[in-house]
């Protein structure tokens, strides 16, 4: 598993770096575009899977974990549903 780091959110096309070898599963954290983009761009990477981290708490799971400083914790957990078709995300 291939984490993209804090700074990349998978929400633009991504640049596989010449030292990953494939088959490679790309991880990273929910935010700023649509799952769909995120496994999209990962796909087009050449990535096998996309693991989506959820990296904000929760308000119900405060007593777990602490929101980062100026950061609001969620509200509504997310969701992701799919056809069922087990296909590529076209």
């Amino acid at each position: 598993v291939m984490y993209t780091g804090k700074d990349y959110d998978l929400c633009t096309p991504f640049i596989t770096p010449p030292h990953w070898k494939s088959p490679f599963i790309l991880m990273v954290d929910r935010g700023g575009c649509t799952f769909v983009q995120k496994v999209r761009n990962g796909q087009h990477a050449g990535a096998v899977a996309v693991v989506i981290a959820d990296n904000v708490c929760q308000c119900k799971h405060e007593d777990l974990c602490t929101p980062e400083p100026n950061t609001q914790c969620e509200k509504h957990e997310p969701i992701m549903a799919d056809d069922g078709s087990g296909y590529d995300i076209t």
